[in-house]
């Protein structure tokens, strides 16, 4: 199924796709979401990109022997972040691919903290599973946190380095490579001193 939506959104969420577990059949079901472009910008805005060109999320929903549901698939997405060094623009594509085990809350469960402490977990499985909550999951948020996972957390444009920064801005805003770094602390240290 390909759909994205915004009349589907949580009041705290940007790209939200609730999917009722109990609607998924036994022989499993394929989705691909892509946000639209309002959506894009709200991502964008939430994780303070400089832009969120595009996002897919194409999965498998599939049930397994041991009453789990398995999402298996893969994330695409390009972005626009800000260098950490200069603040220009850096833009990547992402591709990742996920694989995310859910189980259902045990019956009578009145709290996720509740439920954490409840459910044994397998220590030979890679991650514990999830937990489905109101016997839904959503495939929205949950693209969007698998994009937050896949994000750099330090996005450097090429050539750019510490050695030279200028804090003046230029046209544009974006701030240039002009004094060493060092000579400006020693500017404003002389400063300090007149």
């Amino acid at each position: 199924m390909k759909r994205s939506r915004m009349d589907n959104l949580d009041s705290n969420v940007e790209f939200s796709y609730p999917i009722e577990v109990s609607n998924i059949p036994s022989g499993g079901r394929r989705y691909k979401l892509s946000a639209s472009e309002k959506e894009c910008a709200a991502i964008a805005k939430r994780l303070e990109l400089k832009k969120l060109i595009y996002l897919t999320f194409d999965v498998a929903l599939n049930h397994s022997k041991e009453k789990k549901l398995h999402v298996e698939g893969a994330i695409e997405a390009e972005i626009v972040q800000s260098c950490v060094i200069s603040l220009t623009p850096v833009s990547s594509r992402l591709f990742e691919k996920i694989s995310i085990s859910f189980m259902n809350e045990p019956p009578g469960s009145t709290s996720k903290k509740q439920l954490d402490a409840e459910h044994l977990i397998n220590m030979d499985e890679d991650d514990p599973p999830e937990l489905v909550i109101d016997g839904r999951i959503d495939l929205g948020e949950m693209a969007v946190v698998q994009l937050i996972l896949a994000l750099d957390p330090y996005p450097r444009a090429e050539g750019a380095n510490f050695n030279t920064i200028d804090w003046t801005a230029e046209e544009g805003g974006e701030a240039s490579y002009r004094a060493k770094s060092f000579a400006a602390l020693e500017k404003l240290k002389n400063n300090k001193q007149n």
